[in-house]
């Protein structure tokens, strides 16, 4: 039988302005002027529909989201391309009949240098996002740490025990208790144990900036990271 995510396809991959990977039916034109009805269609002529992919085996799930999370960087700004490709992250595993857990997982870069923690340790990481839900009605469960756990072993067999587990912060994050698992990463996005708390300067370099002094006044509504909602 063949496996179902060799034959998924994942739209061509460029670089825009920022060298953060895009896809490339986002670039062309009119596409970023769409509602969203028209994008989600555009998503999923690209291979990228807003559903998420379904699993029964932690061992055909993994592959395929790192591959993704390899091509393109989440550096949460809100716009139509970081949507969809947020969309082409989220995967459920079938636990149980009764039981699913809700993925997704991103690389994360801008912590730093986008001038809200101090310690550049703390600039970039592995991002996995786990909750659970009811088959087939999508009604929240509770979050299953033993469970998510497994989880995080099956993406870093050799690091998990390295990551930041943060809890729910978002009013939508505390309804499907969804919990956030970290694996920060040096420059070639080799897991690291950062050094010192997110708000030590000890190794803040001289020409830092604060994101007020980066970007003045900001839109919330333009914003969807917790590194980023944190400082404000």
């Amino acid at each position: 039988m063949t496996n179902p995510t060799e034959q998924m396809e994942i739209a061509p991959i460029t670089a825009d302005q920022t060298g953060c990977p895009v896809p490339v039916w986002a670039e062309e034109p009119g596409v970023l002027d769409m509602n969203r009805h028209q994008r989600r269609a555009a998503a999923a002529q690209a291979g990228l529909a807003h559903a998420p992919a379904v699993f029964l085996s932690l061992d055909h799930l993994v592959p395929l989201a790192t591959l993704r999370a390899s091509r393109w960087f989440y550096d949460g700004r809100v716009a139509p391309r970081n949507q969809a490709l947020i969309n082409a992250s989220r995967f459920l595993l079938a636990i149980d009949p009764k039981v699913s857990a809700r993925i997704i997982y991103t690389r994360d870069i801008g912590h730093h240098s986008n001038g809200w923690w101090k310690n550049p340790d703390y600039e970039r990481c592995f991002h996995l996002s786990i909750s659970f839900c009811v088959n087939p009605t999508d009604e929240p469960l509770p979050f299953d740490r033993r469970r998510a756990d497994v989880i995080a072993r099956a993406f870093w067999p050799r690091d998990a025990t390295m990551a930041w587990i943060e809890k729910p912060y978002t009013p939508e994050g505390r309804r499907i208790d969804v919990w956030h698992y970290r694996l920060f990463c040096d420059a070639a996005w080799e897991p690291i144990l950062p050094r010192g708390e997110v708000y030590s300067r000890d190794l803040t370099g001289a020409g830092w900036r604060s994101f007020s002094d980066i970007h003045g006044d900001v839109d919330m509504t333009t914003i969807d990271a917790p590194f980023l909602l944190e400082g404000l």
